[in-house]
């Protein structure tokens, strides 16, 4: 929270407290919306008692006894809200007021817990009532609604996925994008066109990829993938994916990071144009997608086969660090085409191997592997 927001807002009170008022910020009423989801999970686990308050922490078996005890009765015990544990204890015995004992008879039943010299301590108590230190990846489970898994997440989110590329595509496979058409919704009679083509009401279905400009890259960047029944629109094209299973398969890979670079690039074109007022053309805007699609390729490592070889021919690839399967050749030299390029290798004596590293062209080879200068991947 800070220095500030514990000065002046606080001012010394406990958060759990805290009421919302109407002169609050945005900012204040989302901190404190976020403590009454957190409360019924946060426990304190006594020490030496004087961090941890009586009545707003979660520190007995009975729970918060601010919901027990009236606030009257509090003030007329001289009890008040900064009352911390260690005030009422005295020679392992609680010091509740007397009057209180018929009053208040759950007080009583409250075990006395045994003050030592270390700091009082905060644990997480998640779903299933199991008490562990702070952990952000427990608190999400716990605090996050549970939702069933939608069938397209791993078309968006993949291992080799460019993390700015899925955050678009996730954001416009939901409708979540800030397109033009949702100020309609304040300006009726505002017809805000499209900034790629200027025909249609700038909208999702629009952009991706029913323009007239939008289509064009997108027809032109599908001659490169090895997909059949590609549409012109993203969410058929996201649920035809999501119908095939997901695999290391190089084109598995190159479908997905294909079709999220053009979601992204779309998005940036649109944005371009009208904060920037910068333009590309159809055939530059495909050649800065397939670009970044060839570069992201060559940073993969792959396995020799007809997939990666039709791969390699259509993106103008070579992989240098290309793998591929091997027979079982007796030692020597050999030679291996690919992409009009030829590959020395080399195959240890003595040895019969499955797979190998290529090794690049400008190597300095010698008649004895021995003296090879690369390593062999066994």
């Amino acid at each position: 929270m800070g220095q500030m927001g514990y000065v002046v807002k606080l001012k010394g009170r406990s958060i759990w407290d805290m009421q919302m008022e109407n002169s609050d910020s945005w900012g204040w009423r989302q901190l404190l919306a976020l403590r009454d989801k957190e409360k019924p999970h946060v426990a304190h686990v006594i020490g030496n008692g004087i961090n941890t308050s009586v009545w707003f922490d979660n520190w007995s078996s009975i729970g918060y006894l601010d919901q027990m005890v009236t606030r009257r009765d509090r003030f007329q015990a001289r009890m008040g809200d900064n009352l911390k544990v260690a005030h009422i204890i005295l020679d392992n015995q609680w010091k509740w007021p007397d009057e209180w004992r018929l009053k208040y008879p759950a007080l009583y039943s409250i075990d006395v817990p045994v003050l030592t010299n270390q700091d009082d301590a905060i644990v997480w108590v998640s779903n299933d009532g199991k008490r562990s230190k702070y952990n952000t990846d427990q608190v999400w489970n716990d605090l996050s609604e549970n939702k069933p898994k939608v069938k397209w997440h791993r078309v968006i989110w993949f291992p080799q996925a460019t993390p700015k590329h899925a955050f678009i595509s996730c954001l416009a496979v939901q409708n979540r994008l800030v397109t033009q058409d949702k100020l309609q919704k304040w300006y009726p009679t505002l017809r805000l066109n499209s900034a790629l083509c200027d025909q249609e009401v700038d909208s999702h279905e629009h952009l991706f990829f029913r323009c007239i400009f939008a289509a064009k890259v997108w027809n032109l960047l599908k001659r490169k993938l090895l997909f059949k029944g590609l549409s012109n629109n993203l969410y058929r094209i996201i649920d035809l994916l999501s119908a095939y299973p997901f695999s290391k398969n190089i084109w598995s890979v190159i479908n997905r990071t294909v079709v999220a670079a053009m979601v992204y690039y779309i998005w940036q074109e649109r944005n371009w144009r009208i904060f920037k007022g910068k333009k590309r053309s159809v055939q530059d805007l495909r050649g800065t997608i397939e670009q970044f699609v060839r570069v992201k390729l060559l940073t993969f490592k792959v396995k020799r086969s007809a997939a990666v070889i039709k791969a390699g021919e259509l993106w103008d690839l070579t992989w240098d660090n290309m793998q591929f399967q091997w027979n079982g050749f007796g030692p020597g030299l050999y030679l291996y085409g690919f992409n009009n390029k030829v590959f020395p290798f080399a195959v240890k004596k003595g040895e019969v191997t499955k797979e190998y590293m290529l090794i690049r062209p400008d190597s300095n080879l010698d008649t004895n592997c021995n003296e090879v200068g690369i390593v062999l991947r066994m």
